[in-house]
């Protein structure tokens, strides 16, 4: 592997999981191997494309915590917790359910790839799953697989990671009527190109299915842009632009995926640390 800044890399080792059904905007900082435990810290303000004088404009901000601990067996135990806040109108703040987890580098199979499982669960503390969804857990299983294309680029790593998603619901409906969902399959590519050893760009492109418990589905996507400046010391900034929504238009026929859309894309700023 190269020894420049890998977000990827970075994204591997990391025990912080945001995934909500599009896209994360959580900045991937570095984590030391030479501790049991560590901390990450980030800070994100995110906003639309729309004009500033359009009143349905929004502002909001994320702030993430997680912790990381090393376990025997070359297992490490997380935990990860998300606060999100709108910085207009009422500005309300809803705590994420968190999330643990449980990781663990796979065996080498491949000459220049690296991979990691990983299986998390949520615990229904937030107001929306005790109150609209009724969640009462969501268990959450994951394989990223990384591999080190130096060879056809000085700096460049290409990740592939499947996913499933299996929540558990005390009714197939939410409180105003719409379904619950059962299951989320997903697929990510994601390439990460490092310029040297503290600035990298990372691209991440996503593709989601969801389940009802009545076996209907319907597909949604996301990307992901972002450039990133990492410090030796456990800092980072990012900024980036973020695009997801539906995958088919509203006949259902037409393809709605893009990669930029003035009512759909965000944009956002990121400030991290880690320890």
């Amino acid at each position: 592997m190269t020894n420049k800044m890998s977000i990827l890399l970075i994204l591997l080792a990391s025990s912080t999981m945001a995934q909500q059904g599009t896209s994360t905007t959580s900045v991937k900082m570095p984590e030391k191997a030479s501790k049991l435990w560590s901390v990450r810290l980030s800070s994100t303000l995110e906003t639309d494309s729309k004009t500033t004088s359009d009143e349905t404009k929004t502002f909001s901000n994320t702030t993430s915590l997680g912790f990381g601990y090393k376990l025997p067996y070359e297992l490490s135990a997380g935990l990860s917790l998300v606060l999100d806040k709108d910085l207009e109108g009422e500005r309300e703040q809803n705590l994420r359910d968190p999330s643990l987890s449980l990781s663990r580098a796979l065996p080498v199979f491949a000459k220049y790839v690296t991979s990691k499982a990983k299986v998390s669960a949520r615990v229904p503390l937030s107001e929306s799953s005790r109150k609209t969804t009724g969640l009462q857990t969501a268990i959450a299983t994951s394989v990223t697989f990384l591999y080190d294309a130096s060879n056809l680029a000085s700096g460049l790593t290409i990740g592939y990671g499947p996913s499933l998603i299996s929540n558990f619901h005390k009714y197939k409906v939410t409180t105003s009527g719409k379904s619950n969902t059962q299951r989320t399959l997903s697929n990510s590519l994601m390439f990460d190109y490092a310029f040297n050893d503290s600035f990298g760009i990372y691209l991440d492109n996503t593709y989601y299915r969801n389940f009802t418990y009545d076996g209907n589905y319907n597909d949604f996507f996301s990307f992901d842009q972002s450039l990133t400046y990492s410090h030796k010391i456990g800092a980072s900034a990012t900024i980036g632009h973020a695009i997801g929504g539906s995958a088919l238009a509203v006949n259902g026929k037409e393809s709605n995926v893009q990669l930029f859309d003035k009512n759909e894309s965000t944009y956002y700023f990121t400030l991290g640390f880690s320890y």
